[in-house]
């Protein structure tokens, strides 16, 4: 359920006709109150929570590309300065 049906039910519950005849009690209000402050809070805090653990997935997949990427680029890398090297090989082996 969402924050607003809970809140809707509380405030039923808090509101009945049952309720209403009745004097309120403002200790039972103010407790009321805090209740759904509480609720509220801890929504929050939940929505935070997996919020922080979905960024610290999306950083790991982030590293692991790099870490492939990274170790691609120093092949590519190693690959370059051997052709580099057989090519000048090659030139001075056709003029010497």
């Amino acid at each position: 359920m969402g924050r607003l049906k809970y809140r809707q039910i509380f405030e039923e519950v808090m509101v009945s006709p049952a309720r209403q005849t009745r004097a309120r009690d403002p200790e039972a209000e103010l407790i009321g109150e805090q209740l759904i402050k509480t609720y509220y809070f801890f929504g929050d805090f939940v929505w935070y929570v997996q919020t922080r653990e979905r960024l610290q997935v999306l950083v790991s997949e982030m590293d692991e590309c790099r870490n492939r990427y990274e170790q691609s680029l120093l092949q590519i890398q190693a690959l370059q300065e051997e052709l580099n090297s057989i090519r000048k090989r090659t030139y001075e082996l056709q003029y010497q």
